[in-house]
């Protein structure tokens, strides 16, 4: 929603939204209609576009047009046999060209692909393209059930980049693998804690490790503010752990950093043990939506009650929209009615009106989205109303969304209505998602969209991972270059 400070209490928790919405979102359809069987060597009955022209687009003159056209190569997996493509790809002049290629690598998946991406990381100079490779090494290792761990403590091991690194953790959470245990270990408690890389601390905890709270300690005590949190996080991910020693890891100073602890604890089984009337003193907004979340998962009590009434208490404008998404999260009866009020006032905040998007699609009442999606004066909330009616992917939200794409002049709206469309996995959107990618008087980002959304339609395991990677508060510690990834495929 973007209109609050970073550095506050509102933008932590506005943060937190961001990057984890879609776990409370309705999914996507799993497989596009052309699918015939699951794994990457399925049958299919017909690819919905032509394999010739999808292999001829990855040459075309422009570097964007040659990304796309990479990126759903390999998202159609053995259907349009692509590999030794994609892997020649990997010296594509373009840098944006070889990141796409690594990724579409990942999300084909086999054992050709997995080799190449071996291949691209031990001789890649840009060190972005060896960790996005491997990063896409643990896409397809995860899909294939296979464990390149070799590859990933060789990386994680032998090379003073940072962010590959972190690739080798990122990689190894994908594949539910212990493989980095002890590597990380060693980082996390001897000199280089400080600029170990955070992934590191789900590496260090996994294996059905279950450490108490002294084990991680100097974890918890780290300097660097991006260990420190995915201790946390790990810490009381579904461990016992005493609640007296998890409330003392939330003594802060500062507000913000106070409200981020809150946040990243949330999703604990005990979180309500600890949170006290200090914290819904000191901060309120963080406490109430950690409130919400916490609720959401089976079998835990309502706290729609409780989250009303400490929204009674705050008076500040600007966290309103918060308060209504968390009102969403909380499964109040309120929360319905007062989405549509909001979002059927054009007068109303902008940020409230996105707030209001969201809470209807968690609902699942689509009728004032579609509404929205054409009537609505905001492009960011057009946008998200876009975004949500895929989701669900009934006929007439497609029907709703091809009539946008249709009548939408601006550039990147219409480009954003595209990835939307393509998220559906509808047959009536192939059509229109291949004339766009081939209509040269649009701009540049239009076709960008299109491409992106016929790797979506295309994808043939469903949503990607990546989707999922950046989780339960994970903004405050990855990398920068890992969200731009996870922001682009999502």
């Amino acid at each position: 929603m973007g209109a609050v400070a970073p550095d506050s209490v509102a933008g932590e928790v506005e943060a937190y939204w961001y990057w984890n919405r879609t776990a409370f979102l309705p999914r996507p359809r799993p497989e596009p209609q052309f699918a015939a069987a699951k794994g990457p060597a399925a049958t299919v009955t017909a690819l919905p576009v032509d394999r010739a022209w999808l292999l001829a687009a990855t040459a075309a003159a422009d570097p964007e047009d040659r990304a796309g056209a990479a990126y759903a190569l390999g998202c159609a997996g053995e259907a349009a046999g692509g590999v030794d493509r994609l892997a020649a790809l990997l010296g594509d002049g373009s840098p944006g060209v070889r990141v796409a290629a690594a990724l579409g690598l990942g999300e084909h998946g086999g054992t050709r692909a997995r080799f190449a991406l071996v291949r691209a990381i031990a001789t890649a100079r840009d060190e972005r393209l060896a960790a996005v490779a491997t990063l896409a090494l643990g896409l397809a290792a995860a899909a294939d059930g296979a464990l390149p761990a070799a590859a990933l403590r060789s990386g994680a091991a032998g090379t003073a980049s940072a962010a590959v690194r972190e690739a080798s953790c990122a990689a190894a959470d994908l594949c539910d693998s212990d493989c980095l245990h002890d590597l990380a270990v060693s980082w996390l408690a001897g000199p280089l804690g400080a600029s170990a890389p955070a992934n590191a601390v789900r590496s260090a905890l996994a294996g059905g490790c279950e450490p108490g709270p002294a084990v991680p300690l100097v974890w918890l005590q780290a300097t660097n503010d991006a260990v420190r949190y995915a201790a946390l996080a790990e810490l009381v991910r579904g461990r016992d752990v005493d609640a007296a020693f998890v409330r003392l890891q939330l003594e802060s100073a500062s507000p913000q950093r106070k409200a981020r602890a809150v946040l990243v604890v949330s999703a604990w089984r005990d979180f309500p043990e600890i949170a006290t009337a200090g914290l819904r003193s000191q901060v309120p907004l963080a406490h109430g939506f950690g409130l919400a979340v916490h609720s959401r998962a089976p079998n835990r009590p309502t706290v729609a009650s409780q989250v009303a009434l400490a929204e009674r208490a705050d008076h500040v404008a600007e966290h309103r929209p918060l308060w209504l998404l968390a009102c969403g999260l909380a499964r109040d009866p309120a929360a319905g009615p007062r989405a549509r009020i909001v979002l059927g006032d054009p007068h109303s905040d902008e940020r409230l009106r996105g707030a209001a998007v969201d809470v209807l699609a968690m609902l699942g009442e689509t009728a004032p989205l579609r509404e929205a999606i054409v009537l609505d004066p905001s492009t960011r909330v057009r946008r998200r109303a876009a975004d949500v009616c895929a989701r669900h992917g009934t006929d007439v939200d497609v029907a709703g969304l091809r009539q946008a794409v249709a009548m939408t002049a601006a550039a990147e709206e219409r480009a954003a209505l595209l990835v939307s469309l393509g998220r559906t996995r509808v047959a009536a959107a192939v059509a229109t998602l291949r004339d766009a990618t081939q209509d040269r008087q649009a701009p540049a980002i239009v076709r960008r969209g299109a491409w992106l959304g016929l790797a979506h339609w295309l994808r043939w395991r469903g949503e990607t991972p990546l989707a999922n990677l950046a989780r339960n508060a994970a903004h405050t510690w990855q990398p920068r270059w890992l969200l731009d990834v996870v922001d682009a495929v999502r």
